[in-house]
This record gives C-alpha cells, structure tokens and sequence, in this order.
C-alpha cells in the first residue's frame, strides 16, 4: 500500500517548490538528477591529492635521470692528465702501395696492418671506460709528451711512419734479390721510455750521430755498437739535439727519392757527448730505454713505389708495407685470397722490430675477422699474455723475428 502524501525516496520537499541541497528529484523514464551544490568535496579533493602525489616519484626519477645524464655529458669534455690508448683502426695495404716501372701481380687477398688510437682521455674515460672495457690503457700524459712537447712526438713519429717505408722497398727487394743500397744521416730518437737509464738524457727529436766514437749512419749501425755490451756497460753518445725534428720538405711518400739535404745537415758544433748507461732488458739485452728510427734515408731503388698512410704515424705498419711489396712483385698470391695482420718495425736487414700496443691491436684485428696476426718477438710478457686474452682463440698469434719467418708463417696458415 502506498501514502501518496509521502514523497517517494521518503525525500521531503522544501518550501517554494525548490530542491534542497542532495534533493534527488524523481523524473520520468530518466536517471535521477543530484544537484551537487553545497555538497562537501572532501573526498574528490583527497583523491586528486593521492593522483598528485603518485606523479612525484616519477617527476623526481626523470629530473635525477636528466641531471646524471647531463653529468655524463659534461665529463666526457673534461680532459685529464692522462692519455688514453685504445684499439684504432685495421687498414689493408693492397690499395695502399703502387708500383711503377716494374712487373706487378694482381693480390687477391690482403695484409692488414693495425693502428692504436691515442688521444687526451676525458673524465668520462677515467670515470666510466677504464673500469668497463679492458682494452684501454692509460698512461700519465707526460710519459707519453715529456715536456708537454706533443708536436715533436708527433713529428718524430710522422718520419718514423716515412723512414718505414724506405726500408720497407728496401728490405723486400732484397728479399726477391733486387740489389739496392741505402744510407742515413743518424738515429733520431722517437721516444724515451721513462725510468729506464735514457730518461732525462735523451729526449724524441735528438739525433744521434755516433757511438763510442764510430759514425751512425742507420739504426743498424747503433744496434751493433750496442751488441757487445752487457748491463751495466756505459755507451758514448754524439747527439745533436733536436737534429731530428723533420722540415717539411723531408720525407715524402715516394720512397724511391732521397730525402738527404746536404745544406740541412746540422754543424758539427752543435754535437755534444752524452754518456748514457746500460740496463738489462728483455731476453738479458743491454738497452737504454729508448725507440729509435733512421733520419732521411737515401735510397735509389730500381722501381717507383709509392704509399697511402693517410693520418697513420709511427714505424709499426714497416713489416706489413713490407710483405705487401713482397706480394704485388710475386707471381703466386702470398696470402692465397686471405687476409692476414702483421706489425712490427723492420730493419734494413729484415729483423722484426718490436712495437707498442700490442692489446689494442690485438682488438682491433680480433674485430677486423682477421684469423692470422703476425707480432714482433721477445714483446713483454703481460703485453703478450693480454693480447692472446683479448684474441679470445679468434686471432693466431705468431710471433716472428724477421721476414723471411713472416713469410713461412703466411704461407703455412694460407695453406693449412
């Protein structure tokens, strides 16, 4: 039974006709209407907090993310005293060498030589790379640059790159039984390795022009004034200093022209003696500490050859200039099709010279797809052991002491 005098939803209407704050007003066929006014918001206005309150942390992470980042950045342009060594490029010499005037042979694979990249390391490198990647080393910058001295190292190492090439036309002519000849005007010194006995006597850019009174015409000359000396013995040096800093007329690429200019010769008044003494080094050698290069070859070959280094420097491409030469005057392809790594300085009697870097060039080949790395031997033992780490069983390491063993190593792995 229903009392009409009872408004539905037992809602009691209010005076006039209007309807009360909460009123809800019955309407035909539709939902009810509520009229919202004077009602407390409270719980509404609770609800916008808590979804406020929910953006905070991430409003907070995206803030802190931007402000590391930005850090990041910022330290990778914050140089540091420090030089930072890193695997470089792997660059194929088949393309690199011309020759003219002589018979060529077409190669069809490729010897490879690696390079280090060298450059100021950042914050960002000493902070975040040295602990991440164990291909870099890091060396006190004024190890690397004595003095703060970049550009004598850089001029010492861009005619040491130069001299490589001569001796490398020079070596592999003798090899295929071309007779050539070629002298020198001294040892310049490219880098003097700190701690050992040259340190603080000799510097990158002197020019060393006699041994215990004999005259130094190549580097070869020096090695056998220093073979019969044992550690501990002393050696008589005639240097002149910052003889060796090339002009820039000296050294081009072409290394069938000399390069001597007998009115840039340097007077013999500017030579003084300096006594520097002897340490053991590897295998027991007596050394001063030094890396040594010829200062301006003069040579006459029989045949134009020609090389593209680019921005490359330093004499450690000397062994693969040399088997590419070896391989473009040869009738049967050296590398069978393959492509195959080498470095090592070489010296005018074929000897493999040793090198530095050897872990990040071990990367770098590694990476390249190269199987077969030839190495100069007797490198450091933490050098080697490094590097046969970093080729992770990809890359044979072989190591050669001069060219004819590079050679027979090639021609085993091209045949096996």
């Amino acid at each position: 039974m229903t009392d009409d005098s009872v408004p539905p939803n037992n809602q009691v209407p209010s005076e006039a006709g209007a309807v009360a704050p909460g009123e809800v007003v019955p309407t035909t066929g539709a939902d009810p209407i509520v009229d919202l006014t004077g009602v407390d918001p409270g719980p509404q206005t609770d609800r916008s907090k808590r979804r406020a309150a929910g953006w905070l942390p991430w409003v907070v992470g995206v803030t802190s993310l931007l402000m590391v980042a930005g850090g990041i950045a910022g330290s990778a342009a914050v140089r540091t005293d420090e030089v930072l060594f890193a695997p470089g490029s792997v660059r194929g010499t088949a393309d690199r060498v011309t020759i003219e005037g002589a018979t060529s042979y077409p190669i069809k694979g490729d010897v490879l030589f690696a390079t280090v990249s060298v450059r100021q390391a950042t914050l960002f490198d000493t902070l975040f790379r040295r602990r991440l990647d164990d291909t870099l080393r890091f060396t006190d910058i004024d190890d690397v640059y004595p003095d703060g001295d970049k550009a004598s190292v850089d001029a010492a190492n861009e005619s040491a790159m130069n001299d490589s090439k001569t001796v490398a036309s020079v070596v592999a002519l003798r090899h295929l039984g071309r007779k050539v000849t070629f002298t020198g005007d001294g040892v310049a010194i490219v880098k003097v390795s700190p701690d050992l006995p040259a340190d603080g006597l000799l510097q990158p850019g002197d020019l060393l022009v006699g041994a215990d009174g004999r005259r130094l015409q190549l580097t070869d000359d020096l090695q056998n004034a220093l073979a019969p000396k044992k550690p501990g013995d002393a050696v008589e040096l005639t240097v002149i200093r910052g003889g060796a800093k090339p002009n820039d007329q000296a050294h081009g690429n072409d290394a069938s022209k000399g390069v001597t200019d007998s009115s840039e010769a340097a007077d013999k008044s500017d030579e003084e003696q300096v006594r520097v003494p002897l340490v053991a080094g590897e295998e027991g050698r007596a050394i001063m500490g030094v890396q040594v290069a010829d200062h301006n070859l003069d040579v006459k070959l029989p045949m134009e050859i020609n090389f593209d280094s680019g921005e490359v420097t330093g004499p450690s491409a000397g062994l693969a200039w040399t088997l590419a030469i070896v391989d473009e005057l040869t009738p049967d392809d050296l590398t069978n099709g393959k492509r195959v790594a080498a470095t090592g300085t070489i010296g005018p009697n074929g000897e493999v010279g040793p090198i530095g870097g050897l872990p990040q060039k071990t990367a770098a080949v590694r990476r390249s797809g190269a199987e077969l790395f030839l190495i100069p031997k007797g490198l450091p033992a933490d050098d080697l052991a490094q590097a046969k780490q970093l080729a992770g069983g990809e890359v044979d390491l072989v190591e050669v002491a001069t060219l004819d063993e590079a050679v027979d190593a090639i021609e085993k792995f091209v045949g096996d």
